[in-house]
């Protein structure tokens, strides 16, 4: 069920508690890209030449694209909790910012799922990030084009996952139709 585009409301908890998440995905997506161009930068300073010979076995460094993709789309989901009452007793325990309105929220309502939707999204960010990183190092370290090509796909994934309002209602009403009794 998606929803009509619509303007962020400051005083809505969903809307307060994407702006948060949404901010936790700039960190990661602008890690990655800083450190892609940090290592693209170092290489053709250095005239594109390798900073280790690895010949054919540097391609293995594109072994971390389909790990990272398999890692963020399928295992994510299963890693994370499910029971959003579960992560809020951690979020409790730690005292992490970021999920009011979570705690009145009712089974039916998109906040209620919210904390499942942002696990989520966290360990999915974190596993592309992750591996468009050991993607740069291994431009970097065998100066592969092709490698790099890993990073860009990588990025380019972590764009297709930013945390939406829409993408959290779907994902609620998705929940609440696979778990009715909340």
């Amino acid at each position: 069920m998606s929803e009509e585009p619509r303007t962020p409301d400051p005083g809505d908890p969903l809307d307060r508690c994407i702006a948060k998440l949404k901010v936790v995905w700039l960190a990661l997506f602008s890690s990655g890209l800083t450190i892609t161009l940090i290592l693209l930068v170092l290489v053709l300073t250095n005239d594109a030449q390798p900073a280790v010979e690895l010949g054919d076995i540097g391609y293995l460094f594109l072994v971390v694209v389909p790990f990272g993709l398999l890692a963020a789309f399928f295992l994510a989901p299963l890693i994370a909790p499910r029971d959003p009452a579960r992560v809020l007793e951690e979020v409790r325990r730690r005292k992490l910012p970021g999920y009011d309105g979570c705690e009145t929220a009712r089974p039916g309502e998109a906040m209620y799922w919210y904390p499942v939707y942002a696990a989520r999204c966290t360990l999915r960010l974190g596993f592309l990030e992750g591996a468009t990183i050991l993607c740069a190092l291994g431009f970097f370290m065998t100066a592969n084009w092709a490698v790099l090509g890993g990073a860009a796909v990588m990025l380019v994934a972590m764009l297709a996952v930013i945390p939406s309002r829409a993408a959290a209602v779907d994902f609620a009403e998705s929940a609440r139709l696979q778990h009715p009794e909340g």
